[in-house]
């Protein structure tokens, strides 16, 4: 018998297959569809606690949001635009947004950088177009015209009738209130619908026959509850956006030509303020005694003051140049005398300490870019503390010392709260702010109830630790029922990484899906839970909290690190045994 030599047998070496991606995808999906119930109850479950999450990420909001979107929500539809001057000193949030009035061309300049924005340019004029009728007049129909606007061609108005003005001719718009105080007023007898009121004409206060061609649609119809009052409670917020509504449906809009001529170029009062950096520094006295107070109104005033007829007043108004009347309490501390109660005793004490004496009147604005300095004489005193009052060309030369060309903007608001912050964060960026803090004050002083706060800062944890626990179980449970799957696929070649990497698809797959339903979720919890939310007396619902970037944002790390967790650390338990044990499932 022949021997033999002992071979020893060659081993068996398994070659890694090549699985592409598109196949890792299939098998991945596939697997999801066998077991689509229980996927869609981990979606289910996932999404909810994910829901909760988000809330407790979004009770903390932003300052800026929280007043734009109360104001929205509140229903403003206009307000002011101003110039961006950020205090050098910022003593609290809102310093970083102070504004100073727009400089003269800011309206070309903003519809230039911002043609997003719906503008209006607009100036006082508060003409009396009701004559002698101005006597029935109530707090909703003041039978006086508040602004004249600026037609632009660019922007969209609602016409409810009619047509837009021809450039350059007298033809005018006028509002649906405008049409209404008409009526109330009788000025038009024979006219009683919007289309018989088409091409009437009437006056404003520097020229005639202006013909009207169109009636603009404005917030009236929301405010004509007001129509029977005689005034109504500004203070109220439920009627914060009454003012500016106001501004636009008493207005009139006229060509550019027209609206330059119309409009008031002199102010009948002036105020110099020394708070800031844009005021001014001003003293009035003699040479022996002066007063320094922080804040003064010069006003043009042709009100004559007899002492039998208003108490503390004495004297007369101005009627030449270089005469003023002053303050009563100024008067007293100047010259040291008492005018006293006994009205006949005043009035003797003012006309021989008093009456004629010179008196200096000094101004400066803080920058030293303008100095004003006169001497009056006092013929009157009133017992107003903040005003003096001076003879018409005194107070065009004081007013043309201090004037500052400015130019008035109403800016429509969006009805979307999203769209009006965007808006916002666009101006600033150009060097504007949009006015969205009339409810600052409700806002700054709104504090989280104590239950609700702890509930929010443990909330997080809670459900951070619920949410992780809930997913690490249910894709646990889902790899260690796969195990005998994942074996035989390492056993025809696949390596552990193109295992993990089916496991991660399918797991990314399911979270994502329950991320877009959870972010859903939460965009319906969080504006109930702040339609809940209001100021102190009930009126006004405080939109404190909001979707904001972070939610999804936060959402979507939190639940890509989490599906990586929740399969990588069972897989890499799975993968680092044996393949027959894993087959055979024995640990």
């Amino acid at each position: 018998m022949n021997n033999v030599p002992n071979e020893t047998p060659n081993k068996l070496k398994l070659k890694k297959a090549h699985v592409p991606i598109k196949t890792c995808l299939k098998i991945a999906f596939k697997n999801i569809w066998k077991k689509k119930f229980r996927f869609l109850v981990i979606i289910l479950i996932t999404s909810i606690s994910l829901a909760f999450l988000s809330f407790s990420i979004e009770l903390n909001g932003e300052k800026l949001r929280q007043n734009v979107y109360t104001m929205i929500e509140n229903g403003y539809r206009y307000t002011t635009i101003e110039e961006l001057s950020p205090l050098d000193e910022e003593t609290d949030f809102y310093s970083q947004f102070n504004s100073i009035p727009l400089s003269d061309n800011s309206y070309n300049t903003l519809k230039s950088e911002l043609p997003q924005l719906t503008l209006h340019k607009y100036e006082p004029i508060n003409f009396n177009y009701v004559g002698k009728n101005i006597e029935n007049a109530n707090f909703f129909y003041t039978g006086t015209l508040n602004n004249v606007i600026m037609f632009d061609p660019s922007n969209d108005y609602t016409l409810l009738v009619g047509r837009l003005p021809e450039p350059g001719t007298k033809e005018i718009l006028v509002t649906d209130y405008l049409i209404a105080s008409f009526n109330y007023f009788n000025l038009y007898p024979n006219c009683s619908t919007y289309y018989d009121y088409l091409n009437e004409y009437i006056d404003l206060g520097k020229y005639n026959d202006y013909k009207i061609v169109g009636i603009i649609d404005t917030p009236y119809e929301r405010w004509s509850k007001f129509m029977k009052e005689t005034e109504i409670n500004e203070n109220n917020k439920g009627n914060y956006s009454f003012i500016n509504d106001f501004e636009i449906m008493s207005s009139i809009v006229l060509n550019e030509y027209y609206f330059n001529l119309e409009k008031t170029n002199v102010s009948s009062i002036l105020k110099f303020n020394t708070n800031g950096s844009h005021g001014y520094k001003w003293s009035l006295g003699t040479q022996e005694n002066k007063i320094e107070l922080t804040q003064i109104n010069t006003t043009i005033d042709n009100l004559e003051l007899y002492s039998n007829k208003y108490e503390g007043n004495f004297g007369r108004y101005p009627k030449a140049e270089n005469e003023i009347v002053v303050p009563r309490s100024w008067v007293e501390e100047i010259y040291d005398v008492d005018l006293g109660s006994d009205r006949r005793w005043a009035y003797y004490t003012f006309m021989y300490d008093v009456y004629e004496q010179p008196i200096t009147l000094s101004i400066a604005s803080k920058d030293g870019s303008k100095t004003y300095n006169k001497t009056f004489k006092i013929v009157g005193v009133t017992t107003n503390t903040l005003s003096v009052q001076m003879y018409a060309p005194d107070y065009m030369n004081l007013f043309e010392t201090f004037k500052v060309v400015t130019e008035h903007i109403l800016m429509e608001l969006p009805n979307s709260a999203p769209l009006a912050y965007n808006y916002f964060n666009q101006a600033l960026e150009q060097g504007y702010v949009i006015n969205v803090w009339k409810y600052r004050n409700d806002i700054d002083s709104y504090t989280v109830d104590p239950f609700v706060d702890i509930l929010s800062k443990a909330g997080l944890f809670v459900f951070v630790v619920f949410t992780m626990g809930i997913m690490w179980t249910i894709m646990t449970i889902e790899i260690v029922d796969s195990k005998k799957e994942i074996g035989i696929l390492r056993s025809i070649g696949l390596s552990g990484s193109k295992v993990s990497l089916i496991f991660i698809i399918q797991t990314l797959f399911v979270n994502l899906c329950a991320y877009i339903l959870g972010v859903f979720i939460a965009s319906k919890i969080i504006p109930i839970y702040n339609g809940t939310i209001h100021d102190e007396l009930n009126i006004i619902t405080l939109y404190m909290y909001s979707i904001t970037y972070r939610t999804p944002l936060y959402l979507f790390i939190f639940v890509i690190i989490m599906s990586l967790l929740t399969t990588l650390v069972p897989l890499y338990k799975i993968t680092s045994q044996k393949i027959i044990d894993v087959i055979n499932e024995r640990e």
